[in-house]
């Protein structure tokens, strides 16, 4: 058997018991979820467990030990609060800049990638100068 190729990783499987040894936590793993448990973003890789009765009875837990959870409807979605926020900001032209400061996100990148693009693509928002858009003169308002 190899050395683990991610130490790290590999700590926290088997922290939530999805390995026993070196080796054996990918087959458990794949043998309970699909491949939709894995998200390929540009610079990292998500994976998200998702705990359900069956998976609940493969690892020996019954519905009683498993700890209350926020359901989807109660759990408060943030990213579409934001954009509503964005949507309401930009009814005037607005740059990056001022939008991030008045949702509260800092990093550029993420604001971008997470808010921005999905917002221009969906033609919710469009650029005040589209033939450049990377103009620091660049606003944008809703459509």
């Amino acid at each position: 058997m190899s050395a683990p190729r991610n130490k790290e990783l590999m700590r926290v499987f088997k922290d939530v018991d999805l390995v026993e040894q070196l080796g054996s936590g990918m087959e458990r793993i794949m043998s309970v979820y699909d491949k939709s448990i894995f998200e390929f973003l540009p610079n990292f890789l998500r994976i998200n467990f998702y705990f359900d009765k069956e998976v609940l009875k493969y690892l020996g837990q019954t519905e009683q030990d498993k700890p209350n959870k926020i359901t989807e409807q109660d759990k408060p979605n943030k990213k579409e609060e934001k954009i509503e926020l964005i949507l309401e900001f930009c009814k005037v032209p607005r740059s990056v800049k001022e939008i991030m400061e008045y949702i509260g996100l800092k990093h550029r990148p993420t604001f971008i990638y997470n808010y921005l693009n999905p917002l221009l693509e969906q033609e919710k928002i469009k650029m005040t100068i589209p033939e450049k858009p990377k103009s620091r003169n660049q606003k944008y308002i809703i459509n």
